[in-house]
């Protein structure tokens, strides 16, 4: 397991506030939310990324986030959520132990997750350099 903070929850050295939790995933509420309701889920092996997670664990882990994220819409009466994962230190990251971040939302919260620059890309060439990777 990792040495992260949330292996640390995992294990039960740490105190969280627990949403739910089964054999190989948790879900608890985020200790800085960016809105009420906002939950973390993990899986409770230590995996990096989306990356580190091997692919026949990956569907059942999703799965786990949307019977979380389900739960979360019901208890807080938002109209949406957000589903995020960052990955790596560049995309924001901040704790080496994947997780999803379930953020309830609703009409003029006030909350923006991206901000869109113009677009100057070559559309087409970004899709097939894409394309000829996977």
């Amino acid at each position: 397991m990792s040495n992260t903070i949330f292996s640390k929850i995992v294990l039960g050295e740490i105190p969280c506030d627990k949403v739910f939790e089964d054999d190989d995933h948790l879900a608890f509420l985020d200790i800085r939310p960016l809105s009420e309701g906002h939950t973390l889920v993990i899986p409770k092996k230590g995996y990096v990324d989306i990356f580190d997670m091997p692919s026949d664990e990956f569907g059942e882990f999703m799965e786990f986030v949307r019977f979380v994220a389900l739960g979360v819409k019901k208890a807080v009466k938002c109209e949406g959520v957000n589903v995020g994962i960052n990955n790596g230190a560049a995309s924001g990251q901040e704790v080496m132990h994947l997780h999803v971040h379930v953020i309830p939302r609703n009409s003029g919260d006030g909350f923006k997750a991206w901000t869109r620059p113009e677009n100057t890309a070559d559309l087409e060439a970004v899709a097939e350099n894409i394309a000829k990777h996977l």
